[in-house]
């Protein structure tokens, strides 16, 4: 058994990551256990908090501790720009000095445009002519890597109050995407969506929503059907498709006009079920050695599943997982895969997967135009951590494998509004899961977001005087 002084001397001379230090990621707390219940290890604890960081948040500091004899265990809490969250002291410890917050780094600059080649450098969303990029109509800027998006129209309203594409008046929702069931294959012409529905807790009747924060996704989303007779909304609520827990709703036609509804369980990989029409029955695929439990598809690391079917049966699953090479605040990074086998592919059929691009990423959405692939993230937390005001992320490929790097800043979470035909901007607290709606010819109509207006975005009902609280935009582009 080490003394006291001597794992303080080791701790403090050697650096902390000779002592064991296991971060919980999320709440930015760590745990460090002892070998010994000596009453002096409080002060070792202590010491412990007052020179060491954990090293999940590298600048970030320690501003609280307890340490709790009976289980040998010294808990630090950690506060800092660069820790997620704080955490507040638990009874039985000693409150540091909270440290004062460590600056967000500055984004490189980036190099001045020199011009382009090809409509590579025009991030496959226009033309090059005589160096410069003529964008198509849903970019702009001088690379085509701003999405080119036309205020929402806040006067149009669903015959059950609904706005803005889904803001429901009784029900919070986290993202979506629509397709459209048209005449000609024996549909009606309008437009169907399925949004991730978030009830505030299991008690809750499905089809009696009570408005409630992001908090609990893992355990009370749906997924849930709407409909409009525009690719914009807004769209009517017609009903659950998928009960809790069905979370990250991704709507998909296959190659035989079957209904695919791609969502993960909980943080599970990635799942479908599929249906003749939009109205279903709703037959998920199941796993042949679990008949009771359904299959994961495109691999067992798929998160956030964002796939696309193309012509020779195969599916481009991209996805978001975690690896160590990703930024040091976030593992979480997004992948590729070609998998055989159609839209409801094992991971026995699908290619190793491809980090696409070294950056911090979730929530890929992918389509294809004329042109190439893009893929739409929320680019989290970017580079050096920075806050996720302005880091929507563009990305193009030629093969939906191989990725240009991330550029950032193809939407932010200002949101311009239209109301009696008077034009303002207003700042979201975040906006995340970007998705994107097209013609038959993959030119985009409509990017499909989640809202946070405030500052409630994680608690189990929402806060403030006329709180929009959380909700799924659907925003046109512009065409022309």
């Amino acid at each position: 058994m080490l003394p006291p002084t001597l794992l303080l001397s080791l701790a403090l001379g050697l650096g902390c990551d000779t002592i064991q230090l296991n971060s919980t990621e999320y709440y930015g707390s760590a745990v460090l256990k002892y070998p010994s219940t000596t009453a002096s290890h409080f002060g070792l604890c202590c010491n412990f908090c007052t020179k060491c960081h954990p090293p999940r948040y590298p600048g970030a500091a320690c501003a609280a501790w307890t340490w709790d004899s009976a289980t040998q265990i010294c808990r630090l809490y950690a506060h800092g720009a660069k820790s997620r969250a704080s955490v507040t002291c638990v009874s039985g410890g000693i409150n540091m000095p909270t440290p004062a917050p460590t600056p967000w780094p500055t984004m490189p600059p980036t190099p001045p445009f020199a011009g382009c080649v090809d409509d590579w450098d025009c991030a496959l969303a226009g033309d090059c002519v005589d160096g410069k990029c003529k964008c198509d109509a849903w970019a702009k800027g001088p690379q085509c890597t701003t999405l080119n998006l036309l205020p929402v129209d806040t006067d149009v309203a669903s015959s059950d109050g609904v706005t803005m594409g889904y803001h429901h008046p009784t029900f919070s929702s986290w993202g979506g995407r629509s397709e459209l069931w048209s005449k000609a294959e024996g549909g009606d012409g309008k437009w169907h969506g399925f949004v991730s529905e978030i009830l505030c807790n299991t008690s809750v009747d499905a089809n009696k929503g009570v408005r409630c924060g992001l908090q609990p996704w893992q355990t009370s989303s749906q997924s849930t059907h709407v409909v409009a007779d525009a690719p914009v909304g807004p769209y009517s609520r017609v009903g659950v498709a998928l009960p809790r827990e069905a979370h990250d709703t991704t709507i998909k036609r296959g190659p035989n006009g079957e209904w695919l509804l791609y969502h993960v369980i909980g943080n599970s990989p990635a799942h479908v079920a599929w249906a003749s029409s939009p109205h279903g029955p709703w037959s998920p695929v199941m796993d042949a050695n679990n008949p009771n439990a359904p299959r994961d598809v495109g691999g067992s690391s798929t998160n956030d599943p964002s796939p696309t079917l193309l012509a020779n049966g195969s599916m481009l699953m991209v996805y978001r997982s975690s690896d160590s090479r990703a930024e040091p605040c976030s593992h979480e990074a997004v992948f590729a895969r070609r998998c055989d086998g159609g839209w409801n592919a094992s991971e026995a059929n699908c290619s190793p997967p491809l980090l696409t691009y070294l950056h911090t990423a979730e929530d890929p959405g992918v389509w294809r135009t004329r042109r190439g692939w893009h893929m739409l993230v929320n680019g989290m937390p970017g580079w050096g951590c920075m806050p996720k005001t302005a880091q929507g992320g563009l990305a193009w490929s030629r093969n939906g494998i191989n990725w240009s790097a991330l550029t950032l800043g193809a939407y932010n979470s200002t949101v311009a509004f239209k109301t009696n035909g008077v034009v303002t901007k207003k700042d979201m607290n975040r906006r995340e899961r970007p998705k994107v709606t097209t013609a038959a010819d993959g030119t985009p109509l409509v990017f499909w977001s989640a809202i946070c207006e405030d500052g409630g975005c994680r608690k189990t009902t929402e806060s403030g005087s006329g709180s929009l609280g959380i909700w799924t935009l659907a925003q046109k582009f512009a065409t022309s």
